[in-house]
């Protein structure tokens, strides 16, 4: 009986550690494009930009001071890249746009310290030019 404890109780301990460590942690899902929507936009006037360094498109609105950007979830949108048209890295210039969509909370890396109240992501519902 002894002899028969030992392997099952083993096999469990072999069984508990291997789920627990192979457990993939949930994704933060309070903040990012994938977050529950924070505030709905519609007609917005803004200006879209492109960031080479982060390879994101994103969108500035307000005035100097006072302004809110809103880093694009989903750059494959089709309307925003019909305003495009051209290779991200070649993009030099901003566009005048009006644009529509949901709002998500930005997620701020523990490696960046400041003061960033106004940046969201975006899911865009539409977008076009001035």
């Amino acid at each position: 009986m002894k002899k028969m404890i030992c392997p099952v109780a083993l096999a469990i301990i072999v069984v508990i550690t291997t789920n627990v460590g192979c457990h993939k942690s949930s994704a933060n899902k309070n903040c990012g494009c994938d977050s529950p929507t924070i505030q709905t936009v519609d007609s917005i006037s803004g200006t879209l930009y492109f960031d080479s360094s982060l390879k994101k498109y994103y969108i500035t609105s307000g005035t100097p001071g006072l302004q809110t950007r809103f880093t694009i979830c989903d750059t494959s949108f089709s309307p925003l890249q019909a305003i495009v048209r051209t290779p991200p890295d070649h993009i030099s210039s901003s566009y005048w746009i009006i644009f529509s969509g949901d709002v998500k909370k930005f997620c701020i890396p523990d490696s960046i310290v400041g003061y960033f109240d106004f940046m969201n992501n975006i899911q865009l519902a539409k977008i076009k030019k001035q």
